[in-house]
């Protein structure tokens, strides 16, 4: 199994973390397993509060020195600019960071206890090694979704010139000794210290995991970035591409040969149309004519020479290529169509009357044309 994790300022006052909202409107969330959900604070598991209030108590009393000569410089001029503790914990840049930690997949994991343990482990000795820059001030333990998980919330604070608390992450780590993965390059996106710290933290968590017995998949996971200088990215570039050029040509002269498969496959299925259609058409047409014999000889006579006529030509017409499979089924079906109307029209003795009434159309049709 392999361990992930991400980090991320999603979640502004970790409402979502300490299930403290209306858990109707999550349907994610298997309610009948919240009560196996786990949570502790930096001031331990015995707490009377939310997480959001535990954490801005700890940003009034952390940061208050900060906010108050932050709002001192600015309200003679900027009196937008003020702020209470509160605006400075949900701020973008200033609120906690949300890390989210999980074992497997939703496939195979390790159990939920086992992962808090690893967990609970993790976050004393996170706070004694890096908690006077970056304070784990919460963490819970998921188990009502599809994957057990944890989600840790951490503030980094830094010192300015006169020793006094702010939040600031580059500063912090700065202030921390973390250097860039390649101090003789610039920083970066993927060259600074965060990178670092990260490692440093997953290192921790695998050891931990270690001494509980759990083993885990220290390969990297398919498609993660690496922390690679510019050199070797371009190397690596060119390799991708090589690769992605080799894959195009092939796949090309893959589709090249289904494109035949499938024009050969379309003549077979065409072939057999055509002679299911015929096949088709000759039991409709010995259907009409044993009904027309049965209505007399004269009747007789004139549907065999309306499908000699009129079928029959449009059969041709489609095996020179003239009309469509489309068109010719159409047609056959408009004919058929037609046979039908005219001999219920026989049947009932109306012929003299509706060619009368055909003969009247065609005069009223010309009258008004002119």
């Amino acid at each position: 199994m392999r361990l992930t994790s991400r980090n991320a300022r999603v979640d502004r006052d970790g409402l979502h973390n300490d299930r403290n909202f209306d858990l109707e409107t999550a349907i994610h969330i298997d309610q009948n397993k919240v009560s196996g959900n786990k949570y502790t604070t930096y001031i331990g598991e015995n707490y009377n509060n939310s997480f959001k209030n535990i954490e801005l108590n700890f940003y009034e009393r952390e940061f208050e020195e900060f906010i108050t000569n932050h709002n001192q410089k600015n309200k003679s001029k900027h009196n937008d600019r003020l702020m209470t503790a509160e605006d400075y914990y949900k701020k973008k840049f200033s609120q906690p960071e949300d890390k989210v930690i999980q074992v497997g997949n939703i496939d195979e994991h390790i159990d939920g206890d086992e992962l808090w343990d690893c967990a609970k482990q993790f976050m004393n000795e996170f706070n004694e090694k890096f908690g006077d820059h970056c304070m784990i001030l919460d963490m819970a333990l998921h188990v009502d979704e599809s994957t057990p998980h944890i989600h840790i919330r951490r503030v980094w604070i830094a010192k300015d010139e006169n020793d006094v608390s702010y939040v600031n992450q580059t500063k912090a780590l700065e202030q921390m000794g973390i250097e860039r993965p390649r101090p003789e390059e610039e920083v970066g996106r993927s060259n600074n210290a965060k990178i670092t710290f990260t490692k440093m933290e997953n290192e921790m968590l695998h050891e931990i995991c270690r001494q509980h017995g759990i083993e885990l998949d220290e390969k990297r996971a398919p498609g993660k970035q690496q922390n690679l200088s510019i050199k070797e990215f371009k190397e690596r570039k060119e390799t991708i591409k090589n690769d992605y050029d080799r894959d195009i040509e092939r796949l090309k002269a893959e589709k090249k040969k289904i494109n035949k498969d499938v024009e050969e496959l379309k003549e077979e299925v065409n072939d057999y149309m055509d002679m299911w259609i015929q096949n088709a058409a000759l039991t409709n047409y010995q259907n009409e004519l044993k009904a027309a014999k049965e209505r007399g000889a004269k009747e007789f006579d004139k549907i065999l020479h309306d499908i000699l006529e009129n079928d029959f030509s449009l059969y041709d017409a489609f095996a020179k290529g003239e009309i469509t499979r489309e068109e010719l089924n159409m047609q056959l079906h408009i004919n058929g169509e037609i046979r039908m109307r005219d001999s219920f029209i026989s049947e009932q003795g109306l012929t003299d009357e509706f060619e009368r009434y055909k003969e009247k159309a065609v005069r009223e049709e010309e009258v008004a044309q002119v």
